[in-house]
C-alpha cells in the first residue's frame, strides 16, 4: 500500500483526535516538510518529504495510542534518516527501538519484507512483543524468530512483515535453507530489507568470526594435530614466528621455515606436502593468537568460542578450515568433538544478501569509514532530544598496571561509599577475574559476570524477564515477587561457608493464577 494512502487514511483518524494539543504538533511536523514531490515515487528513496513526514506524523500518533510512546522530534529525524537509506548514530536511551520500528513499517507499507537484526533472542521477542501495537495499528503483522522453534514456526515468523530475528539465528536459517533439498524446507525469508541494531558491533567486531552449520560425527582424536600443537609449543616467538599486533595473523619467519624444513626432511613444504604447512600455520595460529579465558573458554571437555564485542559464550559458532582442531588439540582434549562442516557463511555474507542495509547504533560515527568501504553505509548523527547531563572525565594514564589498578580500587570504593553502583568493563574473562579479586582482597563486595559464570548471570537475567513475577528486594506482598538474594537482600553473604550461591533465586506466590505463573516462568527460561 502506498505511504500516501496510508498516511491519509490514519490523518483522517487523529483528526476525529479529542487530543487538540497533540494533533496541532504532528500537523506541525507535516507542514514544516517543503514540497518536491517526484514525477512517479516508487519508493521510499524517491517520495516527495511532505509524503514522508506524512507517514511520520501518522506513524507517531499510531505510536502514541497503541504504544504509549510520543516520539521526540530527533526520533521522526532518525527514522526519516532510515527510510532514505541512511545508517544513524543514535545515542543511547534515545529510543532506537521505536526509531527502527517506524522506519521498519515505512519499507512493510511498500510491500517489502523488513529484517531487525539484534544481538539476541531476548531482544528479539521483546522488541517484537513491545512494537508489536504498532505495526497492527498501521495494519502490519510481526514476529520474532527464536532458537528453539521448530520449522513450522520459523516459516510463520518469516511470513509476517516484519521479523525480528538474532544475527546467528538469521545466519543459519539461511544456512540451513542453502543447503534444503525440498521447497517445504526451507524458511520461506523473503531477505529483501534489513535492519541491523548495533550495527557497528555486528557488522565489524563480529563479522571475522563465522557462523559454521556442522551436523554430529563418530568423535575422535586426532593424533596428527596433537603432534603439531606440540611442536608449535617448542618455536621461538620473535625469531621463528611474528604475531601481528592486533593478534589476527601469525606467520613463520625464514628462520622459522628452515627450521621446519630442517625438522621435517621428509616433507616437500611446498609441493606435495603442502596441507601439512596449512596445518602447521594453524597450529601456529592456535598457540600463538588465541588465547585461553580471552578468544575461548574450555568446559566439559569442549572448546567454546567467546565474542569478541559481547564477552559471551557463542555456543553454535565455530571456527572454520581446521582452526577448532588445532586449538582442541592445543588443549589437549581427551576426546576432540567430532563435527562435519556442512556450511558456512560470515556476517558480511548474510547481509550482503539483501537488497537493502541500514545499521543503528550509539557509536557509529567512529566506525563510519570502515562501514562505507565495506558495506556502502553512510551515517548519520542524530542529535539527542535533550542535552547531555552525562560528565566526561579525561583520560587518566598511569605508569603501571598496580597503579592503574589502585586507581580503580579507590574509584569503586569511593562510589560505594556514595551509594552508586559501579560496572566495571573489562576485556577478557581473565581480566575480568583479576579486578574481582583485587576489589575482593581490599573488602570491596562485588558481582562477577562473565562467559565463564553464565548460571550465574542467566539468574539475574531471568529477573528481567518475568512479566507476572515482580521484581522486589523484599518479599512479602499479595502480588508474585522474585529477587537475587546474591545482588539484593544477602549481598554481604555470597558464596563461601553458609553462603549465597549466586544462581540462587528467590519467588514469592501471590495471588494470581497458577498457570498463568507458571507460563510467566516457562516464557522466561526459555529466553534464557
Amino acid at each position: 500500500m502506498p505511504l500516501t494512502s496510508v498516511a491519509d487514511r490514519l490523518r483522517e483518524s487523529m483528526w476525529r483526535s479529542a487530543n487538540d494539543k497533540r494533533l496541532k504538533r504532528l500537523q506541525r511536523v507535516v507542514d514544516a516538510m517543503p514540497e518536491n514531490p517526484p514525477e512517479t515515487p516508487t519508493s521510499l528513496d524517491a517520495t516527495s518529504d511532505a509524503e514522508l513526514a506524512g507517514f511520520l506524523a501518522a506513524a507517531g500518533e499510531v505510536a502514541g495510542r497503541e504504544v504509549g510512546l510520543d516520539p521526540f522530534p530527533n526520533q521522526y529525524l532518525a527514522a526519516a534518516a532510515l527510510l532514505r537509506g541512511l545508517s544513524i548514530e543514535l545515542a543511547t536511551g534515545e529510543g532506537k527501538t521505536l526509531v527502527g520500528a517506524m522506519a521498519a513499517a515505512g519499507w512493510a507499507l511498500e510491500g517489502r519484507h523488513v529484517h531487525v537484526l539484534t544481538a539476541n533472542d531476548y531482544l528479539a521477542a521483546r522488541d517484537a512483543d513491545w512494537m508489536g501495537p504498532l505495526y497492527r495499528g498501521l495494519g502490519l503483522t510481526c514476529a520474532a524468530v527464536q532458537a528453539d522453534q521448530d520449522l513450522t514456526a520459523r516459516q510463520t515468523a518469516y511470513a509476517a512483515d516484519i521479523t525480528y530475528s538474532s544475527v546467528a539465528e538469521a545466519g543459519f536459517d539461511l544456512l540451513r535453507d542453502r543447503l534444503a533439498a525440498r521447497p517445504g524446507d526451507r524458511t520461506g525469508a523473503r531477505r529483501e530489507v534489513v535492519l541491523v541494531d548495533e550495527a557497528d558491533a555486528v557488522l565489524l567486531d563480529e563479522a571475522r568470526v563465522p557462523l559454521v552449520l556442522a551436523a554430529d560425527a563418530e568423535p575422535h582424536r586426532d593424533e596428527h594435530a596433537l603432534a603439531l600443537a606440540a611442536y608449535v609449543r617448542g618455536l621461538e616467538a620473535g625469531r621463528d614466528y611474528v604475531v601481528a599486533p592486533d593478534r589476527r595473523t601469525v606467520h613463520l619467519t625464514d628462520d622459522g621455515l628452515r627450521r621446519v624444513e630442517d625438522d621435517h626432511p621428509d616433507r616437500d613444504l611446498f609441493g606435495t606436502d603442502s596441507e601439512f604447512l596449512v596445518s602447521l600455520n594453524l597450529a601456529l595460529h592456535a598457540h600463538a593468537a588465541l588465547e585461553r579465558d580471552v578468544d575461548y573458554l574450555v568446559a566439559d571437555d569442549r572448546v567454546w568460542l567467546v565474542s569478541g564485542s559481547r564477552g559471551r559464550v557463542d555456543r553454535l559458532q565455530r571456527w572454520p578450515d581446521g582452526l577448532q582442531l588445532a586449538v582442541e588439540a592445543k588443549e589437549a582434549l581427551d576426546t576432540a568433538p567430532g563435527l562435519q562442516v556442512l556450511d558456512q557463511l560470515v556476517i558480511a555474507e548474510l547481509v550482503g544478501g539483501y537488497e537493502k542495509l541500514v545499521g543503528m547504533s550509539a557509536t557509529m560515527r567512529a566506525a563510519d569509514e570502515e562501514l562505507e568501504s565495506l558495506y556502502g553505509l553512510q551515517v548519520a548523527v542524530i542529535p539527542s532530544h535533550l542535552p547531555c547531563r552525562r560528565t566526561d572525565h579525561p583520560t587518566r594514564l598511569h605508569a603501571t598496571s598496580e597503579h592503574r589498578d589502585a586507581a580503580l580500587a579507590d574509584l569503586v570504593r569511593d562510589s560505594g561509599k556514595r551509594g552508586r553502583p559501579v560496572l566495571v568493563a573489562t576485556q577478557s574473562v581473565r581480566e575480568s577475574e583479576r579486578i574481582a579479586d583485587l576489589l575482593r582482597g581490599l573488602g570491596v563486595d562485588c558481582v562477577l559476570l562473565n562467559a565463564r559464570n553464565a548460571t550465574e548471570e542467566a539468574a539475574i537475567e531471568l529477573t528481567t524477564r518475568t512479566r507476572v513475577f515482580a521484581l522486589a528486594a523484599s518479599l512479602g506482598a499479595p502480588e508474585s515477587l522474585i529477587e537475587h538474594p546474591a545482588i539484593m537482600t544477602h549481598s554481604t553473604r555470597v558464596g563461601g561457608v553458609g553462603g549465597v550461591p549466586g544462581t540462587l533465586l528467590r519467588l514469592a506466590v501471590g495471588l494470581e493464577d497458577a498457570n498463568d505463573l507458571i507460563a510467566d516462568l516457562d516464557r522466561a527460561l526459555a529466553q534464557i
